[in-house]
């Protein structure tokens, strides 16, 4: 007896069954997609809201990777420890706020546009192997849907709530990453919207002109001519440093652009980064060696293509990963601060200034301001920053988020059905 989408049959006695086959063959026609890492699928338990967005919120949709779920939490971790530590060391000096932990956590960044890069490009690899186009207005309206509630919420809250209305337009156009806004952080959501504006396009470009042994040299020739491009715009302007190039989308891409190379691998050579790899830890632990060599040979050429790499590796590690990692990844703590990030990203900013003040005044007579003030302070900011993210992400960005789901299930080709007939 044949199946069709739905667990429903498609051989039934009577007319009354062959009714019921076919409404089942009309709910079939949309059948659930595949979700990656910050995806959700809102509809198919019917649950209203605000139930339907806690769900969302605590359990794991089916196909996600509960490994890169930890390295997202891991990101947002290390980007609030730098920032809480530029705080710290003003309110209550001392060197604990120079670990390295702290130090290095603005590179929590790179590790995101890592995870961009494959999830973004993972969804478009598979689009191309499945059609051998993309549709990129339906690409640009699900990112948007994911993207612009919960962002245009916040520009709105800082320039009517917080008065900071002058010179808004670039995080209203994504151009924070070449001009000055007042979304503190926005450049990185600037050069990830870029991202998504050019990456289908180049991948249509190169899937014409190249084929689909394209799709594989595309992102390393880019990543290899980077370096390039940094060198003749520090010539250019006369500027060395980091500071300068660390905004801009065609001096900081690098981790996208690794992020998008593993994409190409995890669709067109799945078993490269499968759990089953003979030696899954051997080329990971080169391209974290060549990081190393990479950002120590010259920061300012090579720190974000080093970091692209360390990240990368660790990223393919997490595809890679055997039961016991992957047992230790799925804890459900890891799911949800993955799935906060992107509010705590924007409101940690907001967050951190109002909290550490009070807490540093409060705890320094008592504790000192040593290392029992950093991890106190560096919980209590992860804390706050992920509750308030907790109510905009039930608020403002799963309500959107099922919206897309609906949306999607509409506009989703309609599968083939077998023809149903009577029999007597």
């Amino acid at each position: 007896m044949r199946r069709i989408p739905g667990g429903c049959s498609v051989r039934d006695p009577t007319m009354a069954r062959a009714a019921g086959a076919r409404r089942c063959a009309r709910a079939g026609r949309h059948p659930p997609s595949a979700v990656g890492v910050g995806e959700s699928i809102s509809e198919g338990s019917g649950e209203r809201w605000p139930g339907r967005a806690l769900r969302s919120l605590f359990v794991p949709p089916p196909g996600t990777f509960p490994s890169l779920d930890a390295l997202r939490t891991a990101a947002i971790v290390l980007v609030i420890g730098n920032h809480l530590a530029v705080g710290g060391a003003e309110l209550a000096p001392s060197p604990v706020w120079g670990f390295t932990l702290f130090r290095y956590g603005w590179t929590g960044v790179d590790l995101f546009f890592v995870l961009s890069g494959f999830l973004i490009g993972r969804q478009l690899q598979r689009e191309l192997q499945r059609r051998d186009a993309v549709n990129v207005p339906r690409f640009l309206l699900r990112r948007g849907l994911r993207i612009w509630p919960l962002y245009f919420a916040w520009v709105a809250f800082l320039a009517l709530a917080l008065g900071k209305w002058r010179g808004i337009w670039p995080d209203v156009t994504f151009l924070s990453n070449y001009f000055q806004g007042q979304v503190s952080g926005g450049w990185s959501l600037s050069t990830e919207e870029q991202f998504y504006l050019i990456v289908p396009l180049l991948l249509l470009g190169v899937q014409r002109l190249f084929g689909p042994k394209g799709q594989a040299w595309m992102p390393l020739v880019l990543l290899a001519l980077l370096p390039v491009v940094r060198a003749v715009s520090a010539a250019a302007t006369g500027e060395r440093g980091l500071a300068w190039m660390y905004g801009p989308i065609h001096t900081h891409s690098d981790g996208l652009l690794v992020g998008l190379f593993l994409a190409w691998a995890s669709v067109k050579r799945p078993a490269t980064l499968s759990a089953d790899h003979p030696h899954p830890w051997r080329l990971p632990l080169v391209a974290i060696a060549a990081g190393f060599v990479l950002r120590a040979i010259d920061q300012t050429l090579f720190s974000f293509t080093g970091l692209a790499l360390i990240y990368g590796a660790l990223v393919a590690l997490g595809l890679r990963a055997g039961p016991r990692v992957r047992q230790l990844t799925a804890w459900r703590g890891f799911h949800v601060l993955s799935r906060l990030s992107y509010g705590m990203y924007l409101n940690h900013f907001e967050v951190l200034p109002r909290v550490l003040p009070r807490l540093t005044r409060e705890l320094v007579p008592l504790v000192g301001s040593g290392w029992v003030l950093a991890a106190i302070a560096y919980l209590a900011a992860i804390v706050l920053s992920a509750l308030v993210a907790a109510v905009t992400f039930v608020l403002i960005e799963e309500p959107f988020l099922a919206l897309r789901e609906k949306w999607d299930a509409r506009h989703r080709p309609v599968r083939a059905v077998p023809s149903l007939r009577r029999v007597s």
